[in-house]
């Protein structure tokens, strides 16, 4: 409405902005993400860089820092444009017996950027960005550090898997000898006693080992978004 011109009580006024949302690069499409990181999980192994790269793709904590980063640059290229204009539509001078009897008007609006006002407003949100883009640096690395240190847990249960699997065989030989020799009177009840134990201790830490190793795989694969890694 036209300043300074008093308005009737029933002035009724409504207005429509107009964002310039900025330009922003445009994100991949889903379904070259997703033909990525089925092509990272169908390897025969996954090594290190394959792991971050993986991250990169399907963490979403590293996504909801990307976006912040996003949204810092597009205020700062706000901060530096012109106001968004707007449109007034009002209704002034309106007869209180008809109210068909009133005037319109329609104005459109373009405030002007004078003196030095937006620089400080665009430096403000270049700061921003600067700090939006170390926080997914640091989101970055930190995601990494915890897929790395599950990885290595991963590979060391796989390993002591592995070993305690041969040894829990031998234990059995051992235990079937020496219970076959019980049997045979050659040795005291106490050898079949004592082989039985160390089989079954070997056995236990053999079910820790695998119990380690998925807990590891699903807390890794929650880590990614909730992807399905490949236990093996």
């Amino acid at each position: 409405m036209r300043p300074g011109r008093p308005l009737h009580p029933l002035v009724l006024c409504a207005a429509v902005f107009v964002y310039a949302a900025p330009t922003l690069a445009l994100e991949r499409r889903d379904s070259d993400v997703q033909a990525e990181v089925e092509s990272i999980l169908t390897l025969e192994a996954i090594a290190l860089p394959d792991l971050f790269r993986l991250a990169e793709l399907t963490s979403p904590i590293i996504a909801a820092a990307r976006s912040e980063v996003s949204a810092s640059a597009g205020r700062v290229r706000q901060a530096g444009a012109y106001a968004n204009p707007s449109i007034g539509v009002g209704i002034e001078e309106a007869s209180v017996d008809d109210f068909s009897d009133r005037k319109q008007v329609v104005e459109i609006m373009q405030p002007l950027l004078l003196g030095t006002r937006p620089g400080p407003a665009k430096a403000a949100m270049s700061a921003e960005l600067t700090a939006a883009t170390q926080r997914l640096q640091d989101t970055r690395r930190d995601v990494c550090g915890q897929a790395h240190a599950l990885l290595i847990a991963i590979h060391d249960h796989r390993a002591r898997s592995a070993v305690l699997t041969e040894l829990i065989a031998e234990a059995a030989k051992t235990h079937d000898i020496a219970r076959k020799r019980f049997e045979a009177r050659a040795v005291p009840e106490s050898h079949v006693t004592r082989a039985l134990v160390e089989r079954l201790e070997l056995e236990m830490e053999g079910e820790r080992a695998r119990s380690g190793q998925l807990s590891a795989v699903e807390r890794l694969g929650a880590l990614l978004g909730g992807r399905e890694i490949p236990s093996d």
